[in-house]
C-alpha cells in the first residue's frame, strides 16, 4: 500500500509541476553553475508581465578544519566562496551582502570575509565567504554546522529581482 500511495504522491507532484509548464506561466528562475562552491554563471529563464521576483536557493557545503593548525585562529572556509551574477554573463554582478544565521556555535566562532577575483571581467569580481575561527580544543572527531545566507537585489528590464543562497555549512574537526 506504500509503494502505491507513494507512487500515486509522485505522479500528483508531476502533474503540478508540468501543468503550469504546459500552460505557458511558468515563474522566471535562474539556474546556478557551480564550481567548488562558487556560482560560476547562471541562466535566467523569464517570465513576462512579473515586475518583482524573489529567488531563494540553497546549497549544501562540507568542509574541514584541524584542530593542530587551525585552533585560535580565523580561517577561510573552502568551499563556501560564491556570488550572483545579475545575467548571463559572470561579469554583471549586483551588489551583494553575507549574512550568518548565528555568529557562533558550540565549537566556534564565525565570520565573513571576501576575496578579489580577475575572471577576465572590467572589474574585479568579489566573491562572499565564511571564516572559521575554531575555539574548542577538544573537538576532534565532531562534526559542526552553520547557514550563511547570500543575498543581492537588482533591476533588470523594468523587472525588481531578489536572490538568496542559502549555504548550509558543515564542518569535519579533526586533529
Amino acid at each position: 500500500m506504500a509503494i502505491k500511495n507513494s507512487l500515486m504522491a509522485g505522479a500528483a507532484l508531476g502533474v503540478l509541476c508540468s501543468s503550469p509548464a504546459m500552460a505557458g506561466s511558468t515563474p522566471d528562475f535562474h539556474v546556478f553553475a557551480l564550481h567548488q562552491g562558487r556560482v560560476v554563471t547562471k541562466t535566467l529563464i523569464r517570465a513576462p508581465g512579473r515586475s518583482h521576483l524573489t529567488y531563494t536557493y540553497t546549497t549544501n557545503v562540507s568542509t574541514s578544519v584541524s584542530t593542530a593548525a587551525d585552533y585560535g585562529k580565523a580561517i577561510k572556509l573552502v568551499g563556501t566562496f560564491i556570488f550572483i551574477a545579475s545575467s548571463d554573463s559572470i561579469c554583471a554582478e549586483p551588489p551583494q551582502k553575507l549574512k550568518l544565521v548565528s555568529k557562533k556555535t558550540p565549537y566556534a566562532k564565525l565570520g565573513t570575509t571576501t576575496e578579489t577575483y580577475s575572471l577576465g571581467c572590467a572589474n574585479p569580481t568579489v566573491i562572499h565567504g565564511d571564516t572559521y575561527d575554531l575555539q574548542t580544543r577538544n573537538a576532534a572527531g565532531k562534526t559542526d554546522s552553520f547557514v550563511s545566507i547570500l543575498s543581492a537585489k537588482y533591476k533588470k528590464g523594468g523587472i525588481k529581482y531578489r536572490e538568496m543562497v542559502n549555504e548550509d555549512v558543515s564542518v569535519k574537526i579533526s586533529r
